[in-house]
């Protein structure tokens, strides 16, 4: 019901940036021109996922590892994934200039479905 793709650029490519190949230069910032670049946001709606959640920039390592342990353990307390994700982008922001990576996550979908755990 939720997927969660928590790396560069996979809600959608803005306009002007251009992925490359090449580990050591990642992505670069080309000059503004058409459209951007479809990500996994329309290919996850038209497969049935409830709700999606990935980026639309170039998150740190860090913030993506702060940002996906906060929003999971937001699930497994029962917030709903809109409340999760809040919180947890929250918890990013609070860090200050270092915790840039708040902005960069949008979720599609049904922002009120929530994870109910069972034993």
């Amino acid at each position: 019901a939720i997927v969660v793709l928590n790396s560069h650029f996979t809600a959608f490519v803005p306009a002007g940036v251009q992925l490359t190949s090449d580990p050591k230069k990642g992505m670069t910032q080309l000059p503004a021109s058409g459209g951007g670049r479809g990500g996994f946001t329309q290919t996850a709606t038209l497969s049935g996922v409830g709700a999606f959640l990935g980026c639309l920039g170039s998150p740190t390592d860090q913030g993506a590892a702060d940002l996906a342990v906060a929003f999971h353990r937001g699930l497994i307390a029962g917030l709903t994934v809109n409340e999760a994700l809040r919180r947890a982008r929250r918890g990013l922001f609070e860090q200050g200039p270092q915790g840039d990576d708040w902005r960069y996550y949008v979720l599609s979908g049904s922002g009120e479905l929530a994870v109910q755990l069972t034993k």
